[in-house]
């Protein structure tokens, strides 16, 4: 049996000195190929300098005599040692048509020779070591001993021929696709034969304990990076894949995480030294994802109190090797070597965002001890330290100043506390209260971090290095944490003290403001002066959060609009611009989507009532920002600020007008009916024909937008209010005086809005528009008209269900409708509106209907015959009319 083992081995040796020979042989091929294309470049060389040559020779020369020497074509020069070709023909376009196959089978061969056999050759060699020892145990041939230490001898023949043939490139030359080198590939099956060495003689044989196996595999995977600095990139991912693995193939009772991340700290800062000073990119993303893997499953799994300072030093040490290893110009900055698909401030951004959130994570984790915010302080500390040092880790800032609000945001609150209410869970988490031996903790952490970053960045504008992520960090970090530390330490309650320390930090940016604002001329200082600005506007919109509340938040909240429109008539800043804008939009969502505005005490008082200074002050102060902005030439901004003051006037009406129909209950339809509908109604047309009138003097698209939707509201409550609200159909009684009922407000006052709409869009030329406004008020009026004529005979409730109808009152319709015709008619004859004069005939035509389709079937005796007597006289009227007046005969005068 041994002999057989022997043979194995042999064979193994065999096929490495074969390939230790066809690469000798290829070694030789290779020289001799490069001598060759040597001496065809220095053949073209002396080719291309011999017409110059002969030229400054024969300059004074007779042309015939030069003629006589000048070599011809066929008899070309012939380099000393070469043999003089024959002549050849000149060579034809289609003689070139074959070469591209004849180069795809060269490319096929050649890959396949050079690149595959290597690979497989390699892998042969990977599979061929486990194998062996796989048969060795299946077969029982030796001792536990012997195959381990035949494993290892195999992975050190592997290892030294790499080295071996590393050192001696004459022998294993540098092929064009560096993925297919021999010493790499060797070197690769040797760390694998290692590994599997390792395992066996831990997993397998218990030769080895759990410490040493540790211990040897951890060597494996740092030797394998510092291999792969001498040989190929996947040699490092080998020890990369190796470092993961090896603490989940090593078991442990009781797994420490001091040994666990000191272990992996070492191997992968070698990973990534290994990967940054030979520029393997991909080598150096794995790197990073790989760091990832066990403080997930560490937190997932065996996490214990205490544990975040072992894995916080383990993430904030390989965060900081990636910027110490970065702190020299790259060949990409420098412009020697063109920008890769994975650029170094791409790895930076993703190292300090995963740093970040796994800072994150230890907060909440570590609950509210001190080692979670130390590792927060380190983490901000050092990504400011850096972006100092240089520009390219700006991307650190950038991270670190979020990462450092939501921090401190979550310490002192365990997880679970605050995901139990998802619908609130923001709110819910930040009005947390802190525990009372935290809170000086809490209070000294979130001015430091403020200080960090205000200090920070002020220094570097002020040095004269503006940068957009130093001024946004330098000016917002501290009014993110203000709110934070307000929110948890007062749980939103009103305090004058932290009000008062708001106003200060206004103040403050105020100054800055002022101050960056006298070198506006100079790139970069725009936006930071835009940026204490917004940081002054912040602090003035939380002092007056934490001092009013309710409707005067709002209403100080929108007094902030014009104040920023003031501002920018001094300093030209756009960005002053979208924070009015952000306001506007903060002011809609608090009158518009707050839930919260349901318990509000608005008071039974109609029209004078907590509605109309909490809606009407803030639409009166956004329209007075948009007109500023007007002025300044920012139609841009003064658009969304008029179009939110119009929607706040629209839903104040609607608000006032619910609130006076429900008895002091603005927010509930307490009870809906004609009326109210009607009231809907009239605000529905009245602004969108206002809005309709505006947009006819100065075209915009919001007045155009709000006029269509206001008046597609009113279409559908007139539907409402003629159908499921009709007096015919409700039979709730009707106890106003006549004609100044509920009617007046649902009917005839809609109707009078729209035929003066129907007039407007007459105008400008909408004659579409006017007709369908002209049809509404007519349908709208003859409601009106038809339903006071019923009222005149029944009292209370006029549904059909209650009170039917009578002769006289079928009369009374007929003579009714009859007189409106009339009227009608006389008023197109004074307006010389064609449009009144067809609706009067219209009349005429469904009284003409009524009677003698009605009439004639249900009255009787002398109300029928007046029916008819009463038509016939009307229409002979009318046509007289017509005869005389509307299509008189000029020849009569």
């Amino acid at each position: 049996m041994e002999f057989f083992s022997l043979l194995a081995l042999g064979l193994v040796g065999w096929f490495i000195w074969i390939t230790v020979s066809t690469a000798t042989s290829r070694s030789r091929i290779d020289g001799l190929a490069r001598e060759v294309a040597a001496l065809k470049r220095e053949l073209q060389q002396t080719r291309a300098a011999a017409p110059d040559a002969e030229k400054t020779t024969n300059a004074g020369i007779p042309a015939e005599v030069a003629a006589r020497e000048e070599p011809t074509a066929e008899e070309p020069h012939a380099h000393p040692g070469w043999s003089v070709a024959p002549p050849a023909a000149t060579p034809q376009p289609a003689a070139s048509a074959p070469a591209k196959p004849i180069a795809a089978r060269e490319g096929l061969e050649k890959a396949f020779g050079t690149r595959w056999t290597v690979w497989l050759g390699g892998v042969a060699i990977a599979l061929g070591a486990i194998f062996l020892v796989q048969y060795s145990i299946q077969s029982g041939y030796f001792g536990p001993g012997v195959r381990v230490a035949l494993s290892t001898l195999l992975s050190a023949i592997l290892l030294a021929t790499g080295e071996f043939m590393r050192r001696r490139p004459h022998i294993a030359p540098l092929p064009q696709d560096r993925a297919a080198q021999v010493p790499p590939i060797l070197t690769a099956a040797g760390l694998v034969a290692a590994y599997a060495t390792t395992y066996a003689a831990y997993a397998l044989y218990d030769m080895i304990g759990p410490m040493a196996a540790f211990i040897l595999l951890g060597l494996l995977s740092i030797a394998a990076m510092l291999l792969a600095g001498l040989h190929a990139s996947y040699v490092g991912a080998i020890g990369l894949m190796g470092s993961v693995l090896t603490p989940a193939l090593v078991q442990s009772e009781s797994p420490k995480p001091e040994i666990l991340f000191l272990y992996l700290t070492f191997v992968l800062g070698t990973s990534m030294a290994t990967s940054n000073i030979r520029g393997w990119r991909w080598l150096d993303a794995a790197t990073l994802v790989a760091s990832i893997i066990w403080p997930v499953l560490w937190i997932a799994g065996p996490w214990q109190p205490g544990d975040e300072l072992v894995v916080g030093f383990h993430l904030l040490a390989l965060y900081g090797l990636r910027l110490f290893l970065n702190l020299g110009e790259s060949s990409e900055e420098t412009g020697t070597q063109a920008p890769r698909r994975i650029s170094t401030g791409a790895l930076i951004r993703a190292s300090a965002i995963l740093t970040g959130l796994f800072v994150v994570a230890l907060l909440d984790a570590g609950h509210d001890g001190p080692a979670a915010l130390a590792i927060l302080a380190i983490y901000a500390s050092g990504s400011v330290a850096a972006a100092w040092a240089r520009e390219k880790f700006l991307p650190a800032v950038a991270t670190s100043a979020p990462i450092a609000i939501i921090g401190i945001s979550l310490w002192s609150i365990p997880l679970g506390d605050w995901m139990g209410e998802p619908d609130f869970w923001f709110t819910h988490f930040l009005a947390q209260p802190l525990p009372a031996d935290a809170v000086s903790t809490f209070l000294w952490a979130s001015a430091l971090a403020g200080a960090l970053y205000a200090i920070a960045g002020y220094a570097r504008l002020a040095s004269g290095r503006p940068h957009r992520t130093w001024s946004l960090a330098s000016a917002l970090t501290p009014l993110a944490l203000f709110v934070v530390a307000y929110a948890r330490v007062t749980n939103f309650t009103p305090e004058a003290p932290w009000a008062g320390f708001a106003i200060g930090l206004a103040i403050l940016c105020g100054m800055l403001t002022k101050q960056m604002s006298l070198r506006l001329s100079e790139p970069g200082y725009e936006t930071a002066t835009a940026s204490y600005a917004t940081a002054t506007v912040g602090f003035l919109a939380a002092a007056f959060a934490i001092i009013l509340r309710n409707e005067w938040l709002t209403v100080a909240l929108a007094l902030l609009v014009p104040g920023l429109a003031w501002v920018q008539s001094y300093l030209p800043l756009r960005m002053l611009g979208r924070l009015a804008v952000i306001l506007t939009g903060v002011v809609i969502v608090r009158l518009i989507f707050n839930p919260a505005l349901l318990q509000h005490d608005i008071g039974e008082t109609i029209i004078f009532n907590a509605l109309l200074y909490g809606y009407g002050a803030p639409a009166a102060f956004l329209a007075w920002g948009a007109w500023l902005y007007r002025r300044l030439a920012r139609d841009e901004i003064a658009d969304p600020l008029e179009a939110a003051a119009i929607l706040l006037a629209v839903v104040l009406s609607n608000l006032e007008i619910n609130h006076a129909f429900a008895h002091g209950h603005a927010f509930t339809l307490a009870k809906y009916d004609l009326a109210q509908n009607g009231a809907h109604l009239i605000v529905w047309l009245l602004a969108s024909a206002l809005l309709f009138r505006r947009n006819m003097s100065t075209p915009r698209a919001h007045y155009r937008a709000g006029a269509t939707i206001l008046r597609f509201l009113s279409y559908i409550f007139l539907i409402i209010g003629l159908t499921f609200f009709s007096p015919l159909i409700d039979d709730e009684p009707i106890t106003e005086p006549l004609l100044l009922d509920r009617m007046l407000l649902a009917y005839f006052l809609p109707a009078l809005i729209a035929a003066c709409y129907s007039a407007l869009a007459n105008r400008d030329s909408r004659h579409r528009l006017a007709l369908i406004m002209a049809s509404a008020s007519f349908i709208a009026g003859f409601a009106y008209y038809s339903l006071e004529v019923r009222r005149f005979f029944h009292t209370g409730s006029i549904a059909l269900s209650v009170a039917p109808g009578s002769e006289a009152e079928s009369y009374a319709f007929s003579a009714a409708w009859l007189i409106l015709g009339g009227a009608l008619l006389a008023a197109a004859f004074v307006t010389r509106s064609q449009m009144v004069r067809f609706t009067s005939l219209a009349v005429v035509m469904l009284v003409v209907a009524k009677v003698f389709i009605l009439d004639m079937a249900g009255l009787t005796g002398i109300l029928r015959a007046a029916s008819f007597l009463g038509l016939g006289g009307a229409l002979i009227g009318i046509g007289l009319f017509y005869q005389k007046v509307v299509f008189r005969n000029p020849a009569e005068g």
